[in-house]
Protein backbone atom coordinates (compact mmCIF):
# COMPACT_ATOMS: atom_id res chain seq x y z
CA UNK A 1 0.00 0.00 0.00
CA UNK A 2 1.30 3.33 -0.86
CA UNK A 3 1.14 6.59 1.27
CA UNK A 4 0.66 9.71 0.42
CA UNK A 5 4.25 10.38 1.83
CA UNK A 6 5.68 7.59 -0.81
CA UNK A 7 3.41 9.26 -3.34
CA UNK A 8 4.78 12.86 -2.80
CA UNK A 9 8.54 12.05 -2.09
CA UNK A 10 8.65 9.48 -4.80
CA UNK A 11 6.22 10.18 -7.53
CA UNK A 12 8.51 9.16 -10.70
CA UNK A 13 9.13 6.06 -8.84
CA UNK A 14 5.14 5.31 -7.81
CA UNK A 15 4.35 5.72 -11.49
CA UNK A 16 6.75 3.62 -12.50
CA UNK A 17 5.75 0.60 -10.39
CA UNK A 18 2.05 0.89 -10.85
CA UNK A 19 2.74 1.05 -14.41
CA UNK A 20 4.29 -2.18 -14.02
CA UNK A 21 1.48 -3.18 -12.44
CA UNK A 22 -0.50 -2.18 -15.53
CA UNK A 23 -2.82 0.46 -13.52
CA UNK A 24 -5.01 2.42 -15.74
CA UNK A 25 -5.06 6.35 -15.81
CA UNK A 26 -1.61 6.57 -13.18
CA UNK A 27 -0.85 9.64 -13.79
CA UNK A 28 -4.19 11.29 -13.40
CA UNK A 29 -4.61 9.45 -10.81
CA UNK A 30 -1.33 9.95 -8.87
CA UNK A 31 -1.96 13.93 -9.96
CA UNK A 32 -5.38 13.65 -8.06
CA UNK A 33 -4.69 12.45 -4.93
CA UNK A 34 -1.72 15.28 -5.02
CA UNK A 35 -3.90 17.68 -5.40
CA UNK A 36 -6.53 16.18 -3.02
CA UNK A 37 -4.13 16.23 -0.33
CA UNK A 38 -3.16 19.66 -1.02
CA UNK A 39 -6.00 21.12 -0.61
CA UNK A 40 -6.66 18.96 2.45
CA UNK A 41 -3.44 20.12 4.16
CA UNK A 42 -4.52 23.97 3.03
CA UNK A 43 -8.04 23.13 5.09
CA UNK A 44 -6.29 21.30 7.66
CA UNK A 45 -4.00 25.15 8.62
CA UNK A 46 -6.77 27.20 7.65
CA UNK A 47 -8.92 24.70 10.63
CA UNK A 48 -5.81 25.00 13.05
CA UNK A 49 -5.77 29.21 12.50
CA UNK A 50 -9.35 29.39 13.18
CA UNK A 51 -9.22 27.08 16.43
CA UNK A 52 -6.05 28.93 17.59
CA UNK A 53 -8.12 32.40 17.12
CA UNK A 54 -11.12 30.85 18.83
CA UNK A 55 -8.91 29.94 21.64
CA UNK A 56 -7.41 33.12 21.94
CA UNK A 57 -11.13 34.82 22.15
CA UNK A 58 -11.91 32.35 24.81
CA UNK A 59 -8.94 33.36 27.08
CA UNK A 60 -9.66 37.19 26.45
CA UNK A 61 -13.08 36.45 27.38
CA UNK A 62 -12.11 34.11 30.70
CA UNK A 63 -9.75 37.22 31.88
CA UNK A 64 -12.22 40.05 31.12
CA UNK A 65 -15.35 38.32 33.04
CA UNK A 66 -12.88 37.71 35.40
CA UNK A 67 -12.07 41.12 36.23
CA UNK A 68 -15.97 42.07 36.10
CA UNK A 69 -15.55 43.85 32.53
CA UNK A 70 -19.24 41.76 31.76
CA UNK A 71 -19.88 44.46 28.38
CA UNK A 72 -16.82 44.30 26.96
CA UNK A 73 -17.18 40.61 26.20
CA UNK A 74 -19.88 41.38 24.33
CA UNK A 75 -17.76 42.23 20.73
CA UNK A 76 -15.36 39.30 21.53
CA UNK A 77 -18.15 36.90 21.73
CA UNK A 78 -19.78 38.18 18.45
CA UNK A 79 -16.18 37.43 17.25
CA UNK A 80 -15.86 34.14 18.89
CA UNK A 81 -19.25 33.19 17.43
CA UNK A 82 -18.18 34.03 13.99
CA UNK A 83 -14.80 31.95 13.99
CA UNK A 84 -16.82 29.31 15.06
CA UNK A 85 -19.26 29.72 12.17
CA UNK A 86 -16.57 29.41 9.67
CA UNK A 87 -15.33 26.01 10.97
CA UNK A 88 -18.81 24.66 11.18
CA UNK A 89 -19.63 25.56 7.75
CA UNK A 90 -16.59 24.24 6.12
Amino acid sequence: MLTIKQITENTEAVLRGLEKKHFKNAKETIDQVIALNDKRRSTQNELDKNLAEVNSLSRTIGQLMKEGKKEETIYYIRDSKLYIKKIVVK
